[in-house]
């Protein structure tokens, strides 16, 4: 009969043999303790990461057309309010012309 100390000294030294043979295992070959679930899942992270990163990519082209677009719509803008000031000035100065012609 053996003694319970001289059991457990067999458990632990078994079990961290045990621990020592599978971390040379995954050294030599890190997939092959990769389980099926385990590739499952990080496959479905990935492809949420890929989707994540595809709207985020979308999200900054609708950005970048918007801000260009409200950068024409500024620059249309500007370019009527010169265009209206320019017919004023021109139209103020045609008036100005016609009374010094009339009055002299």
């Amino acid at each position: 009969m053996t003694s319970p100390d001289t059991f457990i000294t067999a458990l632990i030294t078994t079990r961290h043999t045990a621990r020592t043979a599978v971390a040379a295992q995954a050294a030599a070959d890190p997939m092959q303790h990769i389980s099926p679930r385990r590739i499952e899942m990080q496959t479905m992270h990935e492809a949420l990461a890929r989707e994540h990163m595809r709207q985020r990519e979308h999200e900054a082209r609708q950005h970048s057309l918007r801000s260009q677009l409200a950068a024409a719509n500024r620059w249309r803008y500007l370019e009527r309010r010169a265009h209206a000031a320019y017919r004023r000035h021109s139209q103020r100065a045609h008036r100005v012309a016609q009374a010094v012609a009339v009055t002299s």
